[in-house]
């Protein structure tokens, strides 16, 4: 849920459905998609300064993805955690 400004993600208290999220810095970044051959180096795409969360009900790449506690809220904003 968002209010325009901050992303809410709230994981289900009874765990249903998992919800997982990974931190992005486009600095030097290769990733590989898990479910496709395919791979891209963010690093040459993306500015060196940008940053910021992808937020997913299971892991997308090959990258080291955080799982939600069951009950779990956590708040985002401008690329930044504000609230856990």
């Amino acid at each position: 849920m968002s209010d325009g400004d901050r992303l809410f993600c709230y994981h289900d208290r009874d765990g249903y459905n998992g919800l997982c999220y990974v931190r992005r810095e486009f600095r030097h970044t290769r990733i590989k998609l898990v479910d496709e051959d395919w791979a891209v180096d963010l690093g040459r795409i993306k500015d060196p300064e940008q940053k910021g969360y992808v937020i997913a009900t299971k892991p997308l790449t090959d990258e080291e993805w955080v799982k939600f506690s069951g009950g779990q809220l956590i708040v985002f904003r401008k690329g930044e955690v504000v609230y856990e």
